[in-house]
């Protein structure tokens, strides 16, 4: 879904100079960080995603972040219970997705029309629908996020330098 990967730079320089601290300090530090803002995002993703009718699940509740550490800093993963969905709301379904209209498998009616036929003889009956258009939520949730994982990524970094200068 979405992966969002802090380089610390200079870490591996720093981590040169000051060999005689444990490289698990510095790991822990960044961890910590990284999970704060992991949850940052999942609420900012969580915030953004669409939400569904009343009654059923939202597509929100599906979304989790994760944060672990790497060679030069941390990746931040962002994953859903319902992969499906996310592409659907990606992509679109139906004629938005260039798939046509959507029928039944049967070949049957899809369901009623909440509305009278002609003359009052019952319900119309729908045998296809249009589908949905994508919807670009996942791209205003990612330009929101960007900015603020670049900032938590240069606190990170001083927070390690102090560390490693022993101000931790």
């Amino acid at each position: 879904m979405g992966v969002y990967d802090v380089h610390i730079v200079g870490l591996r320089d720093l981590l040169g100079r000051f060999a005689s601290m444990r490289n698990e300090g510095l790991v822990a530090i960044q961890l910590e960080e990284a999970e704060a803002l992991a949850s940052v995002i999942e609420d900012v993703y969580r915030r953004h995603a669409p939400r569904s009718q009343k009654g059923h699940a939202h597509f929100a509740d599906t979304l989790h972040a994760e944060a672990e550490a790497t060679d030069a800093g941390f990746s931040l993963e962002l994953t859903t219970d319902d992969p499906e969905l996310r592409e659907w709301l990606a992509e679109g379904t139906g004629i938005y997705a260039g798939h046509g209209r959507i029928t039944s498998h049967s070949g049957g009616p899809m369901g009623p029309i909440f509305d009278w036929a002609p003359g009052g003889s019952g319900p119309l009956w729908f045998y296809s629908i249009r589908g949905m258009p994508a919807n670009p939520w996942e791209a205003t949730a990612r330009d929101e996020v960007e900015p603020l994982v670049e900032d938590m990524g240069g606190r990170i970094g001083v927070r390690v330098v102090a560390g490693l200068s022993g101000g931790a």
